[in-house]
């Protein structure tokens, strides 16, 4: 498969869960308006503390979204491409993208801090096979997952159990 047509439909995928992020997000504060418009003086400060404590998840679930997408996408990718002279490894690097998958869309989601443990000994592992296999080229782009988790995980660290 060619890179560029990956990269073209990562970036497709990327704009697309954003829209669906914002449409989504927009929705959630219209319905959460209306139902503190309808609620009375006293149960309205209750109401808004629990918002302002769920208030910084968003980002994470973008990015939860964007992993298991591209995570799928990446062991698609890994799992055709594991005929070439390194075929186990690279077969291996796919089965490591589907246990990112795993970690970001079902562990992370509950909010387990070992599931952010985990995406990054998977990360880091496939950075070291791809590293071994096509070089720093191949590589490099793999820390970029580990700077979107770390952006992504930092404001809400302390609510993750």
């Amino acid at each position: 498969m060619d890179p560029l047509l990956i990269v073209v439909i990562l970036f497709v995928l990327v704009i697309g869960a954003y829209i669906w992020y914002k449409t989504v997000q927009n929705k959630r504060e219209r319905e959460y308006q209306e139902k503190l418009q309808q609620l009375p003086e006293s149960e309205r400060q209750v109401y808004v503390a629990q918002k302002e404590g769920n208030k910084n998840w968003g980002c994470l679930t973008a990015f939860l979204v964007l992993a298991v997408i591209a995570n799928s996408i990446l062991a698609i990718v890994e799992f055709s491409a594991a005929s070439s002279a390194n075929g186990s490894l690279v077969a291996f690097g796919g089965l490591l993208n589907v246990l990112c998958a795993v970690f970001a869309g079902v562990v992370l989601w509950k909010r387990k801090r070992w599931a952010v443990y985990g995406y990054i000994t998977s990360i880091v592992i496939i950075i070291l096979i791809n590293l071994g296999v096509a070089g720093f080229g191949a590589a490099a782009p793999g820390v970029l997952p580990l700077l979107f988790l770390f952006t992504a995980v930092r404001p809400v660290w302390n609510q993750l159990e």
